[in-house]
Parts: structure tokens; sequence; C-alpha cells
């Protein structure tokens, strides 16, 4: 089962993860500032995006999770 919510964000395999920390520290930029310009996410940071974005969302959660029942 996969939830993004967020289907404008390109989710980052581990490899390219690795490339731009490398990159963000050498421009001295905080990784989240770096992968929010790039419209990038971590599979870590799309998890916790989604619980926030559920909990003030429910109706949304509710819709996706009622083919289950």
């Amino acid at each position: 089962m996969k939830y993004n919510h967020d289907q404008s964000r390109h989710v980052l395999i581990p490899e390219e993860s690795k490339l731009l920390q490398k990159i963000s520290k050498k421009l001295e930029l905080d990784f989240d500032t770096f992968t929010d310009l790039l419209s990038a996410t971590t599979f870590g940071q799309m998890i916790s995006r989604f619980v926030e974005f559920a909990k003030v969302n429910p109706e949304y959660l509710k819709e996706k999770l009622s083919s289950f029942n």
C-alpha cells in the first residue's frame, strides 16, 4: 500500500539522497531546505509529511482506507 499525497515531489532513492546530502553540505544549505528547493523528498520525509497531512486532513485518509473495510 502506498500513499504519497504530494505527487509534485520526486521521491529520492538512497543514491540520490547521498549525492544531494554531499551537495547541500558543500553549498552550506540545510538538507531539508535543499530538497524542498528541488521538489524532492526522502522516504523518511515523505512519511513525516504524510503523517502531518493526515492529522489535519482526516477525510483524505478515511477515503483512502475505505476500500479496506
